[in-house]
């Protein structure tokens, strides 16, 4: 349910995104920090974000401009043990769209 985009704005100039209600992406990481690095644009819809299996929150990735590559959510203060973030489209109508670069980790 996601498809790559390809363009100069995103980190390693590509990107995946989905429309598809319930899509959800996950990276499995070892660090104490994780960042999602997703794009705002008008085109953009809701996520939830999950922590090892917990759901933290949900973002609303709308914005007036197109923002590609930003650190949207951030959590710091981790174990540095391995653990797996996941992305879920909230989105159900409107053929609003999340569009994710990826994650960055720290150590």
């Amino acid at each position: 349910n996601w498809a790559t985009l390809t363009s100069s704005g995103y980190l390693g100039g590509r990107s995946l995104t989905t429309t598809a209600k319930k899509a959800s992406l996950a990276w499995t990481f070892t660090g104490r920090s994780v960042a999602w690095i997703a794009s705002r644009t008008p085109a953009s819809g809701q996520a939830a974000i999950y922590l090892d299996d917990l759901k933290i929150t949900s973002l609303d990735l709308r914005a007036t401009t197109f923002n590609a590559h930003r650190s949207v959510w951030v959590a710091n203060g981790l174990t540095n043990t391995k653990h797996t973030l996941r992305i879920v489209n909230l989105t159900t109508s409107g053929g609003k769209r999340i569009t994710t670069d990826g994650i960055a980790t720290l150590r």
